[in-house]
């Protein structure tokens, strides 16, 4: 996936978060934004089955703690 301004969205993003612990060690190195998005994928739910035929997404950018590895997902929101 493209993002338009992507350097400037991960810019906004990297801002936000750079200071912030890390929630599971809380460790204060901060986080890495990684330069590829990925697309965090749905399906409807039809109790009791999901429904294939729709395909819900969300286009997301990971960041990865420095010190543990921790992986948090954000929605990339232009």
């Amino acid at each position: 996936m493209e993002i338009k301004n992507e350097s400037a969205v991960l810019g906004r993003l990297n801002a936000k978060i750079s200071g912030n612990p890390c929630p599971m060690c809380r460790s204060t190195m901060g986080f890495e934004l990684q330069p590829l998005t990925f697309h965090q994928q749905s399906w409807p739910l039809d109790e009791p089955n999901l429904d294939f035929s729709h395909i819900q997404f969300l286009p997301c950018v990971a960041a990865i703690c420095k010190n543990c590895g921790f992986v948090a997902n954000f929605f990339i929101k232009e």
